[in-house]
């Protein structure tokens, strides 16, 4: 494990598993089923061709149920990182895997774009580097079936974070400069 996926790693425990932000993440966490991989591309071309590769070796697995795919060296500006999210989305279509698998980005400026920018919520999407995760459909609708009430789910965890206290948010996301 390199220096990019220990401190991922250790966000996912710390802060995702820890503060509960996703309750889906820990039961594959405890069973191994969670791979992250990292890049240090920073070609468009290379970095999409590892994305690809790491697709693949999610596809062939039996055992992993989700992996988290690190670009170290991805663009600093979340509005650029997110559209290439968006161009990865559309190549899942492109491969017919667009019922197989579902993306979720991640950013250390993730916003959310109908809140203000100043607003904690962003936080629940914020990540030590920028990374896509890549989930099984399938899995995901057994969570929300279990879940009854993502939406729900999405308000909790808004309203988890801003009630950290800026001590608790340092804690919780180091990687952020902006914590007063």
């Amino acid at each position: 494990m390199n220096s990019a996926e220990k401190e991922v790693h250790d966000w996912l425990f710390k802060t995702v598993i820890g503060l509960n932000l996703c309750p889906f993440a820990k039961k594959p966490y405890n069973e191994g089923q969670i791979r992250i991989k990292s890049t240090n591309k920073k070609n468009k071309k290379e970095q999409i061709d590892f994305f690809l590769d790491e697709l693949n070796t999610l596809q062939q697995s039996q055992n992993l149920t989700t992996s988290l795919v690190i670009f170290e060296n991805a663009t600093k500006d979340f509005f650029k990182f997110y559209e290439f999210e968006q161009n990865l989305s559309d190549m899942l279509y492109e491969l017919s895997l667009e019922e197989t698998f579902q993306l979720v980005s991640f950013h250390p400026k993730f916003i959310f774009e109908q809140e203000d920018k100043n607003s904690l919520a962003h936080y629940v999407n914020r990540s030590p580097l920028p990374l896509i995760h890549i989930l099984r459909s399938k899995d995901i609708a057994l969570a929300l079936e279990e879940s009854k009430d993502a939406e729900a789910l999405s308000f909790r965890n808004q309203k988890k974070i801003e009630n950290l206290s800026a001590q608790e948010l340092r804690y919780y996301f180091p990687f952020l400069k902006d914590i007063k």
